[in-house]
Order: C-alpha cells, then sequence, then structure tokens
C-alpha cells in the first residue's frame, strides 16, 4: 500500500512538475537568462558556467535514470546516490525521488525512506517536492509507526489547499483505523471521496474502503 501510495505521488509530480522542473533547473533556462544580467564580460562568463553545469547535472541525472529503466538497479541506485549528493537542490531532490522509488521495488525500504526524509528535510526551495516527500515517508511508516503521530503529522496535509490532501486523507483514514478509530477513519475517507478534484484511483480505493467499514459495522 506505501509503495503504491509513493508512485502515486511520484505520478502527480511528474504529470505537474517534470516540465516546470526542467525548465527551472535546465540549463538552456540559464542561458535565456544571460541577457538580463550581462554586466560585465567576467560576470557573462560566470553565467555561461552555471548553465553548463546544469546541463552536467541534468545529463548526469537522465544518464542514471537510463540506467534504471535499463535494468540497471544497482549501477542506477549508485549514480543517483551520488548526483543526490553533489548537485543543486532541485537536481537532487529529482535524483532522491527517483533513488526511493528504485529502492522500494528492490525491496529496500530503509533505503528508500532515508532519501525521501532527505528531500524531506532539505533546504529545497520548494514546498510542493518537500511536503511529498514528507508524505511519501508517512505513508512508509504507517505500518509501523505510532498511529497518534501519524495522525498529528498528517492532519495539517489534508487541508484544503494542501497539494497531496488526497493521499494525505487516505493515510489519515488508514492511521486512525490503526488507532481503532474507526468514526475517524470514515470522516477522512468521506473528506477525501467528497472532494470533487479527487484522483480517480484514490477515490476507487476510497470507496472499497468505506464499503468494507460498513459491511463490517
Amino acid at each position: 500500500m506505501s509503495d503504491a501510495l509513493i508512485r502515486e505521488v511520484q505520478e502527480d509530480l511528474q504529470r505537474d512538475r517534470a516540465i516546470a522542473f526542467a525548465k527551472r533547473y535546465g540549463g538552456w533556462v540559464v542561458g535565456l537568462l544571460l541577457f538580463v544580467v550581462l554586466g560585465t564580460a567576467a560576470y557573462v562568463g560566470w553565467q555561461n558556467w552555471q548553465a553548463k553545469v546544469r546541463q552536467d547535472e541534468s545529463a548526469r541525472l537522465f544518464a542514471a535514470i537510463t540506467k534504471l529503466e535499463t535494468g540497471q538497479t544497482e549501477a542506477a541506485l549508485a549514480d543517483l546516490e551520488a548526483v543526490g549528493a553533489e548537485t543543486s537542490a532541485g537536481v537532487a531532490a529529482l535524483a532522491r525521488f527517483q533513488a526511493a522509488q528504485a529502492a522500494g521495488a528492490a525491496g529496500k525500504a530503509d533505503e528508500a525512506t532515508a532519501n525521501l526524509e532527505q528531500v524531506a528535510g532539505s533546504d529545497l526551495d520548494d514546498a510542493i517536492l518537500k511536503e511529498a516527500a514528507r508524505l511519501a515517508v508517512l505513508g512508509r511508516q504507517l505500518d509501523e509507526g505510532d498511529p497518534a503521530e501519524l495522525i498529528s503529522e498528517l492532519e495539517p496535509l489534508t487541508a484544503g489547499d494542501r497539494p497531496f490532501r488526497h493521499q494525505a486523507r487516505e493515510l489519515l483514514g488508514l492511521a486512525r483505523l490503526r488507532a481503532g478509530d474507526t468514526a475517524g477513519a470514515k470522516a477522512a475517507f468521506d473528506d477525501a471521496l467528497n472532494d470533487p478534484s479527487i484522483p480517480i484511483r484514490a477515490k476507487a480505493r476510497l470507496t472499497e474502503y468505506r464499503a468494507a467499514l460498513e459491511s463490517a459495522a
């Protein structure tokens, strides 16, 4: 369940944020910005160097992802770890998300969680990515973590203006079930189901949860 939720979060990120990140951290954007800050020849030279750095970082990330896609999991994880440690904050975050997904698929739960926690606790200037990482960490803790602590951390993430409120409400309901609070779980599931923007797959899962709870009553 936790891995499925992480994949869903990552799919949301890929759909809504991949292009934005490519534009934000791609070397070609730095090049486009040069004309705004021409100044002296030395400054232009420095900007060109920055552009090359971004291009090199992107190339390293995509090379690691290519290894992952071609089944070279161990080599890809090593490369993604290096990219996460040695590149700028945005590229590093993307590398760590990829590493978390790959590690989880390979059964390396601790490694997956560690990568997500690094993103959640980083100085990345992107609250949405950090929140996605925090939510993914909480999802991984669902089976063994303290339900009361999980509920406390999840509740703020369920507000109507939070980007991953659907996943947070689902996890909150499951955490409340673990805590023995069936009524609270139903309320969390209903909050998610009553949100018209809920993704189709999440709606199907939550409908099944509600049906199961009603049949068990």
